[in-house]
């Protein structure tokens, strides 16, 4: 009998294979691959899975391919990032039977969120960037991704600084067959992603909405205290009379005979027909004694979940973040192998899977509580990434003995440990030079 590392080894080469089988749908030009070369597509995409944080020279030498940096960065450039995708998807579902954990039993729980991926910097290229702030510019992509929170994957994808635009196309893309909390930050805040969250059948929201003057403007009205209400609003694209007197909500959609707005004015997006009400919860509590309050909106059945649920959830979206830090800083995705957006698209797609590969294997290791202390135990998801890498890369490697030594490597954690959130520094794209050669 096989072990779980052994068994999501096989997973992760049977994704791959079968995703290199279909050449026409991923290669630009379907002249190149047709010849027997050192480099397949098989062996290019498991080598930026697996590839960490080092130069080329050193990553190709530990995967002990006898190939110069130049000819992968000519054969990659062969291969659409969809492969790189498709791959990650593939694996995702060949291991949904280790995804099983629900929240409460039946709820999938998942959060969503918008991250910064920086690039090498080339103003011709799409993700340039200028603000006033740095009027320079730099490159950077957009990525919003769904994290699985109970089971510590990520889900999914899109691409793209239209936030609310991009989270309705990733919701739009799944098939909701079992009921589904989607956990959302103020990014996504909009009477059209609440219209549409609420339309989906099995699709439950939790949005983290604006508070005092920049809310919405049912939610200005509310008092600063723990309250749990319903909330109901109807929206509107018209400014008739009637529209006026019963008090609905006008959203400016833009001028429908081609008309010049100014630039000063603010055009949002609508895609249900006007007049639509909108029903769900709005459900504010404070953070612990700090006097400093949360607001979110959710269609969730109240007597399900309380108000204490609801701060539970709030908290739990969190991990998210936590995921973040460890797909940049553990897995290597800041420190990338190529100059194009191309190549930074595979190495995400890339790292989105060998994270979900190093979390699943993490899952099956058996750690308990600290001795003589109520403290919870994890595994250091760094030194985890470090063995799953010489695991992946190693032919006929043991999957026990991988297990084993995962779990020499853990550290006690303090439940309900807080922190003050440090200012958010931008980050740059790292250099080719400053890699690392341990």
């Amino acid at each position: 009998m096989t072990s779980v590392p052994e068994d999501l080894k096989r997973c992760l080469n049977t994704a791959i294979i079968d995703i290199a089988a279909v050449r026409g749908g991923y290669v630009g030009d379907l002249r190149t691959y047709t010849r027997n070369r050192k480099l397949t597509t098989f062996d290019i995409i498991s080598l930026l899975i697996g590839f960490s944080g080092g130069s080329l020279n050193k990553e190709l030498r530990l995967f002990n391919a006898d190939v110069t940096p130049s000819a992968l960065s000519q054969r990659r450039k062969g291969i659409s990032p969809r492969a790189f995708y498709e791959v990650w998807q593939n694996f995702n579902r060949r291991c949904d039977s280790l995804t099983r954990q629900r929240f409460h039993g039946k709820y999938h729980l998942w959060a969503v969120d918008g991250t910064e991926l920086p690039v090498f910097r080339n103003p011709n290229s799409d993700s340039f960037i200028v603000t006033p702030t740095n009027p320079r510019g730099y490159n950077a992509l957009h990525a919003n991704v769904i994290h699985d929170i109970n089971n510590s994957v990520f889900v999914d994808c899109a691409m793209g600084r239209d936030e609310q635009g991009k989270l309705l196309a990733l919701i739009y893309r799944r098939k909701f067959t079992e009921p589904t909390i989607l956990v959302m930050d103020r990014g996504y805040e909009s009477y059209n992603t609440i219209a549409h969250c609420c339309n989906i059948p099995n699709l439950f929201f939790v949005l983290r909405v604006k508070q005092g003057k920049a809310a919405l403007r049912d939610i200005q009205r509310l008092p600063l205290e723990t309250l749990d209400e319903p909330f109901s609003v109807t929206v509107t694209t018209s400014q008739r009379n009637i529209d006026k007197e019963n008090g609905w909500v006008y959203l400016n959609t833009g001028s429908r005979k081609g008309k010049t707005l100014s630039e000063k004015t603010r055009v949002t997006r609508f895609d249900f027909p006007a007049p639509h009400t909108i029903y769900c919860r709005v459900v504010r509590f404070e953070i612990g004694s700090s006097g400093h309050y949360e607001t979110l909106l959710t269609n969730l059945p109240c007597d399900e979940f309380p108000v204490e649920e609801m701060e539970k959830i709030y908290s739990l979206r969190w991990r998210i973040e936590q995921g973040f830090d460890a797909l940049k800083n553990k897995t290597g995705l800041k420190f990338l192998h190529g100059r194009s957006d191309d190549c930074a698209l595979q190495e995400l797609y890339a790292k989105l899977t060998f994270f979900n590969f190093t979390s699943l294997i993490c899952r099956a290791v058996a750690i308990g509580k600290s001795s003589g202390t109520q403290n919870e135990v994890k595994i250091s998801f760094k030194d985890a990434t470090d063995l799953c890498r010489d695991f992946y890369r190693t032919p006929n490697a043991s999957g026990e003995k991988l297990l084993q030594d995962i779990s020499k490597y853990t550290y006690s954690n303090k439940k309900g440990r807080k922190a003050e959130r440090g200012t958010i520094k931008p980050k740059t794209f790292v250099a080719f030079t400053y890699r690392t050669s341990a």
